[in-house]
């Protein structure tokens, strides 16, 4: 899956024009950067904060960056939910990119078809999944820091 996931995000780079996404799980802000577009940031239900971050940084010519090898282990909680909160969770993503007036990335909805269509199979992995028989691999998060 880690393969797959890395095909995809380069993939979804190279399509939209080298955007790239902040994931809030695992991201990194300079103190600097936060200071410049803190007050620009959209607080508004049902758009993706991180996503709203990342746009706001570029939009000040930040460089907004992806490290495969800063590797999270994150929950699947988004499949143990009912499809409706699913949905929603999964339609915040284009949402976000409107509220910024980019409404031309055909690529944002075909990722949103992609989550919804992939909703009951990964709910039924996710249920059959035991977190106590899986050990994650620990990667120190400044061996590619220069």
């Amino acid at each position: 899956i880690d393969d797959a996931d890395l095909i995809i995000r380069k993939s979804l780079h190279r399509v939209m024009g080298n955007q790239t996404f902040l994931q809030g799980c695992n991201m990194a802000v300079r103190k600097s950067a936060w200071q410049e577009v803190a007050s620009e940031i959209c607080h508004q239900a049902g758009i993706h904060e991180d996503i709203d971050l990342a746009l706001h940084l570029q939009n000040h010519n930040f460089k907004v960056d992806f490290s495969p090898s800063l590797v999270v282990c994150v929950s699947s909680r988004r499949f143990q939910t009912d499809f409706s909160s699913f949905k929603n969770y999964i339609i915040a993503l284009p949402n976000t990119y409107q509220i910024h007036g980019k409404y031309r990335y055909l690529p944002i909805y075909a990722l949103v078809a992609l989550g919804l269509i992939s909703f009951l199979p990964m709910r039924a992995v996710n249920r059959l999944f035991n977190p106590d028989s899986y050990t994650a691999q620990r990667i120190d998060p400044t061996s590619n820091i220069l």
